[in-house]
């Protein structure tokens, strides 16, 4: 009998050397090209057949002996525009202004041990497990292009997960149904008259329809949206103006609407449009608008989650299973469950006696590296699982 705790443990220490080199180098997404190159290097070292995708990332196989299935295993590998500022950390980030601050390196780390793992089972398994490090999670659009470049075709089911640091060290959770929000951003420019601070009336004030905007487009969650369906409106930056005495002749806006339901995501879009332009045809002005529609929902199939469930049930006594609730976060790995069946779940890495609660995309986030052998394990146990 294969013990597979027991290999995880034996690659433990190459897992957080490398989650901390990749710290260590953090890069933006579409630009991940020394993070491709490491992770090339890592697999030419093994053996293992990938090929690289379009601008970075890459996509392999590990295959079977026997006839089966295909699962595919999902980590990004992209950071994020944020200055790391625990510069004590034996391996903080030595890329000024850019910082894995959401966990990345971890799922890096961790599915290179799952490689590691599996290659050592010498294809004593049925089907084929693929693997694919996408860039660009953290701006939406890594998925699509991964499957655009078709690493799906084939795949009949896949399996993600995130380190959060939000549950404690040594748990894991998978909600069924809709586990993270779809997620878009938008800008709205509003176009006036500038003028004199003494002589509004020869102006067209476009900070004052700014700010009547950013009070009444609230009410597309508020009024439009049916209450169990639900929805969050965010305004993020609002700039307007350039001196005390000058009346503003721009302003622009930006936020973020997160949902779960297609009705409520139509209905927030018309929403914001109407709202823009109503109201700066109410100043005298005019209004543009940019919306983009960046994450889809993750939806877990049922039955996926609940082997998320029961391999932490049964299989690993290291951690436990939890559960949790829907979250509007955004996470592109909602573009693959669109596509086919599939589970998105949690490893929990937070920590607070180590400095490792901190949120996700904080300047001080960090994680315990004891976590890192379950999401591992997981990873392998999910695909073995689902294959065997």
């Amino acid at each position: 009998m294969v013990d597979i705790q027991k290999m995880v443990k034996e690659e433990e220490a190459k897992m957080i050397a490398d989650r901390r080199y990749l710290h260590q180098h953090p890069e933006l997404g579409f630009q991940e090209f020394e993070t491709t190159n490491y992770l090339a290097a890592f697999l030419d070292d093994l053996g293992v057949t990938y090929r690289r995708l379009d601008p970075t990332g890459l996509v392999g196989e590990l295959a079977g002996k026997r006839a089966g299935k295909t699962i595919l295993l999902r980590a990004d590998i992209d950071a994020l525009p944020i200055n790391e500022v625990k510069k004590d950390l034996p391996y903080a980030s030595q890329t000024e202004n850019v910082m894995h601050a959401c966990g990345h390196d971890s799922h890096m780390a961790m599915l290179m041990t799952a490689i590691r793992v599996l290659n050592r089972l010498e294809g004593d398994f049925s089907g084929t497990v693929r693997f694919i490090f996408q860039p660009a999670e953290e701006t939406g659009r890594g998925a699509k292009a991964m499957i655009k470049q078709g690493v799906l075709e084939g795949v009949d089911e896949a399996f993600g997960m995130h380190i959060w640091s939000q549950l404690p060290v040594g748990t894991v959770s998978c909600v069924e149904g809709p586990s993270f929000g779809a997620a878009d951003f938008f800008t709205v420019t509003f176009e006036g008259k500038g003028g004199h601070g003494a002589q509004p009336h020869l102006s067209k004030d476009a900070l004052i329809m700014g700010a009547h905007f950013a009070t009444a487009v609230q009410t597309a969650v508020s009024r439009m949206v049916d209450p169990i369906e639900s929805g969050v409106l965010t305004i993020g930056t609002f700039h307007s103006g350039q001196k005390q005495n000058v009346i503003a002749q721009t302003a622009e806006l930006s936020g973020t609407v997160r949902t779960f339901y297609p009705d409520a995501r139509d209905t927030i879009e018309n929403a914001i449009n109407d709202i823009a332009n109503h109201t700066a045809q109410m100043f005298g002005g005019q209004a543009t608008v940019q919306y983009d529609r960046l994450t889809t929902i993750v939806n877990n199939t049922p039955e996926s989650a609940k082997r998320v469930r029961d391999i932490v049930d049964t299989q690993m006594p290291s951690a436990d299973f939890v559960d949790t609730v829907k979250m509007m976060v955004g996470e592109d790995f909602g573009y693959f469950t669109d596509e086919v069946p599939g589970a998105f779940a949690l490893v929990g890495s937070g920590n607070k006696e180590k400095d490792a609660h901190w949120p996700h995309h904080h300047e001080r986030f960090d994680l315990d590296e004891d976590s890192f052998a379950r999401g591992a394990e997981l990873y392998v146990r999910y695909a073995l699982d689902y294959l065997n």
